[in-house]
């Protein structure tokens, strides 16, 4: 009898599964099957918590919509969700969205004439988004990333609230610079 263990290891915000995929592989179809179930059923319960946390009643869609954007490595669009759920209203994405931005779950980047979505940090909130990296835009490979290791300070005195800022460069990404400059 094979005993398919499960090890998870929480880090910063993501959830992390580990599973012994030898062991996984020889598993009945059936069991298989219900192991992803289990994984789906853990992930899913770690995102309805972060959206009650956010004040935000976790509906089947939005859950779908956070799990999908925290696999993400870059900024994403309405279209390109839209079209990893081809199946789903463009509007309810759409207010699941806005109601991610209203509730400091995500940040929008304006890109031209076009809004993409990135998660924010767990100490954003309605009130203020902390959001103050730099968010750029690579020319060649059109990916928009936060690069947190620039941003503005925000233990800044000033005699009034900063909620929002936005920092926004276009030029050549490191992966691109690498792949196409040398």
């Amino acid at each position: 009898m094979t005993i398919l263990k499960i090890n998870y290891l929480y880090s910063f915000d993501k959830f992390y599964i580990f599973a012994d995929l030898k062991i996984f592989s020889i598993l009945s179809k059936n069991l298989r099957g219900l192991c992803v179930k289990i994984i789906k059923k853990i992930m899913n319960k770690e995102i309805e918590n972060k959206l009650i946390h956010k004040n935000t009643k976790p509906t089947s869609m939005r859950i779908l919509v956070y799990d999908f954007l925290s696999s993400q490595q870059v900024a994403t669009s309405l279209s390109e969700i839209e079209n990893h759920f081809e199946n789903a209203d463009r509007t309810t994405i759409y207010r699941t969205l806005k109601t991610f931005e209203e509730k400091g779950i995500v940040h929008s980047i304006q890109e031209n004439t076009t809004t993409k979505y990135k998660l924010c940090h767990d100490d954003c909130d309605e009130k203020t988004h902390k959001d103050w990296h730099l968010h750029f835009y690579c020319k060649i490979c059109k990916q928009t990333t936060c690069k947190e290791d620039i941003s503005f300070p925000e233990s800044m005195k000033t005699d009034f609230r900063i909620d929002e800022i936005r920092l926004f460069a276009k030029g050549i990404c490191e992966n691109c610079l690498e792949t196409n400059f040398n």
